[in-house]
Formats: structure tokens, C-alpha cells, sequence
């Protein structure tokens, strides 16, 4: 039988990518071939423990490539232990580019990020 999954931050700082769509529809859309505004679908969790954030608590899409943007979404305080925020991303140049969510505590240092997502940007 298999094991289910532990529940995101159960075991720590967690940050993950869960789906990019369409920015018009809604629609799911191949990585390799966005040609239009999209949107990215984000859940973070700091984990069991206190909040004791600096004074910029905050997810980050950070987005590579061609040319490089971060959006940022502040955290009021006390944040939940897990936040799902759906990031827009407006019409980039072509280009190959990567994707990574980042959870933000104080300063600069990530507290939790994702794994890297590939993304082709075609016009």
C-alpha cells in the first residue's frame, strides 16, 4: 500500500510551483511554448514553529532568462503557516527562463524555495 504524502510543512519550510495557466482562461499551458501573459499558481509553508519574521516578510516569484523580474507578495503578520498566492506574469521577450518561488523571512535569505521550473517564452 503506498504511503501517503506528509501535508506541505509538515517537516519544515516548504515552497512549491503548482500550475501555470493561461493569464486570459484559465487554462493549463505547454512550459514550452507561453506566448501570452500567464499566471503561476504558488503554495509556501513555513513549517511548524513561531512567527518571527524580520521586517519584509514576503513570497517571491524570481523569473530568469531573457530578461530577469521578481513579484513579490507581502506577509501580514502572524501569516498563516501555509499560503497559496497565484502570481500574474505579464508578456516577457522570448526566451528560455526559469521560475522559482521563494519564502522570504528577513532580508534576502530564503527560507524555503522551489525546485526551478523551466519555461520557453515564444512570440
Amino acid at each position: 500500500m503506498p504511503t501517503p504524502e506528509p501535508q506541505i510543512g509538515t517537516n519544515g519550510p516548504e515552497a512549491q510551483i503548482t500550475v501555470v495557466t493561461d493569464a486570459a482562461t484559465g487554462a493549463p499551458i505547454p512550459l514550452t511554448g507561453i506566448a501570452a501573459p500567464f499566471d503561476v499558481m504558488t503554495i509556501v509553508a513555513r513549517g511548524p514553529g513561531t512567527w518571527s519574521p524580520g521586517r519584509t516578510p514576503r513570497i517571491e516569484l524570481r523569473i530568469h532568462g531573457s530578461s530577469d523580474t521578481t513579484l513579490v507578495r507581502p506577509l501580514e503578520s502572524p501569516a498563516p503557516v501555509i499560503v497559496a498566492h497565484v502570481f500574474h506574469v505579464p508578456a516577457l521577450r522570448a526566451g528560455n527562463y526559469t521560475a522559482q518561488v521563494r519564502l522570504v523571512m528577513r532580508g534576502e535569505h530564503a527560507l524555503a524555495e522551489s525546485v526551478p521550473l523551466h519555461l520557453v517564452v515564444v512570440r
